[in-house]
């Protein structure tokens, strides 16, 4: 059942359109309004934007999502199986937007709009990229890490995967939202703590996995391999020097935004890809606690 507001409630529908979207419903296959029922500035025999005040198809791919989509005047948006336009969080999903996008209900149906309807879907930039890596011979890893080195350069130093499979591996490799960072963000938000995600800080070049900006702590969850976990980190056997440098060169990175961030006055925490994500948050909460406490002693205010 729709909530009375909020992402997961459509918008509120004229007279006139209830009446529109009520005959789109009434039988099967209805898609487009005839002329006689659609305004007179669309009645236009010459007109040749059908999809205004139609309806989806399960079956058929979604029209491109704008910020209108609230409107079944502005497109075709009148939901497949039930008489009203589509919710900002059905707009989200087909615009790719993975369910954990923070629709923030403070912000209204209007700045939702905004948002979804002016993104560029992530699953289309993801197979946009993917294949522009691939092409330039560099890996996801890579790629986040803002290496500084030519397309060519890079191709000349990167070894070939030792196999199709390490290949695939490591295209695949997942820059963000791993399961352990998501583990981890689980349980913050178990402890009503609320942080913003992958996120530059101070103009960094790189990353941090999870922020609290009023607080300054930041965040890293490291996986194992590319960061070289005492514990479970290993180096592999094909091209074994390169391999040595590169993740030599990971941790060295990874100590100098520690020290960089800390200069500026940040509390960094990381934890690695094994660690208990409850342990975790712990720790975390812990430390923002402490932070606060501080905070409020000294007269200042604090989320």
């Amino acid at each position: 059942m729709l909530a009375a507001s909020g992402p997961d409630s459509p918008s509120k529908a004229s007279p006139e359109n209830k009446i529109r979207m009520e005959w789109l419903h009434a039988a099967p296959g209805r898609t487009d309004l005839p002329n006689a029922m659609r305004p007179k500035c669309h009645r236009d025999k010459k007109h040749t934007y059908v999809s205004m005040y139609g309806r989806l198809s399960w079956d058929q791919p979604a029209q491109t999502i704008t910020t209108g989509f609230g409107s079944m005047g502005q497109g075709r948006f009148v939901h497949p199986s039930l008489p009203r336009t589509l919710t900002p969080h059905e707009a989200a999903r087909l615009q790719t937007l993975p369910d954990f996008y923070d629709m923030d209900e403070e912000k209204g149906r209007g700045a939702w709009a905004m948002v979804i309807g002016n993104a560029v879907p992530p699953l289309l930039a993801v197979h946009l990229v993917e294949p522009l890596l691939d092409a330039l011979g560099t890996t996801v890893d890579e790629a986040d890490e803002g290496a500084t080195l030519t397309a060519a350069t890079r191709r000349d130093r990167m070894p070939p995967a030792s196999s199709e499979v390490i290949r695939r591996r490591m295209k695949t490799t997942k820059r963000r939202d791993t399961k352990p960072e998501l583990a981890l963000r689980s349980a913050l938000v178990a402890k009503n703590l609320r942080f913003e995600v992958d996120c530059k800080i101070n103009g960094g070049r790189r990353k941090t996995d999870i922020v609290f900006p009023t607080e300054r702590v930041a965040i890293y969850v490291d996986g194992c391999f590319w960061h070289g976990c005492p514990i479970h980190g290993t180096i592999p056997k094909q091209n074994r020097q390169w391999w040595i440098e590169k993740l030599e060169a990971n941790k060295a990175r990874d100590r100098a935004t520690n020290e960089a961030l800390r200069s500026e006055g940040w509390r960094v925490l990381r934890f690695w890809e094994h660690h208990d994500a409850t342990a975790a948050a712990d720790e975390v909460h812990r430390e923002i606690l402490a932070i606060r406490g501080k905070a409020a002693a000294n007269g200042q205010e604090t989320d």
